[in-house]
């Protein structure tokens, strides 16, 4: 299995790499996107802020296109980034670190995923100045880093974590 990260410019872009990946038949269960949400304002048709939202229904509408391949979703405030949004498996990845105090930050958080340090620390910055992180999870990282190329990613990467037996 292997991780393929892509740091995108905006949402909409990073959300323009997840319908291309979707489209070429990746799981929705294997996507995973990280983002900084700045202002958290109109983003549903009640004008509710992300807190409010997080806490009841409609997040999906609360992230624009993202809603629709959600699996599982979570809002936090990271100490030095600030507000993030994560969905699929980094959300479930998220919300354990977040239990468990959260130690390293965002840098330490891809590096438990099994990304290299230059790398942790190159897309955590990329998140904190506002960019997407898309990340797929496959046995295919050659295909995903190029559909992630071709859809804009900023020199998407792909890493083999090292088993430990």
């Amino acid at each position: 299995m292997e991780t393929v990260l892509g740091a995108f410019e905006t949402r909409r872009m990073a959300e323009r790499g997840v319908d291309d990946l979707l489209a070429g038949g990746f799981s929705t269960g294997g996507i995973s996107v990280l983002g900084r949400h700045g202002e958290v304002i109109d983003l549903t048709p009640e004008h509710e802020t992300m807190e409010k939202t997080a806490a009841g229904a409609g997040i999906g509408a609360a992230l624009g296109g993202f809603g629709a391949f959600a699996i599982g979703i979570v809002a936090a405030t990271i100490p030095g980034i600030g507000p993030v949004v994560a969905l699929g498996p980094f959300s479930i990845a998220l919300s354990a670190a977040l239990s468990g105090g959260f130690v390293g930050g965002l840098v330490g958080f891809f590096a438990a995923h099994g990304v290299p340090e230059h790398d942790a620390e190159r897309y955590a910055e990329r998140v904190r100045v506002g960019a997407y992180v898309v990340a797929v999870h496959t046995t295919d990282g050659l295909r995903a880093q190029s559909i992630l190329a071709l859809s804009g990613a900023e020199a998407p990467i792909r890493h083999t974590p090292a088993v430990v037996v």
